[in-house]
């Protein structure tokens, strides 16, 4: 497997890619755990908590 130029440049941009995923899932992890707790208590907070979810 030849390393080239644009390899190497293709796995700087899959890391940079890896990163703002996993940020965005860890996110998105939190707010639907927000949603789920407040739902247990308050259905329109939840609901509108539900919009960031969304967004």
């Amino acid at each position: 497997m030849p390393i080239t130029q644009s390899a190497k440049k293709a796995i700087r941009g899959s890391l940079r890619k890896k990163a703002f995923n996993d940020s965005r899932k860890r996110s998105m992890k939190e707010i639907i755990k927000k949603i789920e707790k407040i739902s247990k208590t308050d259905k329109n907070e939840a609901i509108k908590m539900l919009s960031s979810a969304f967004a």
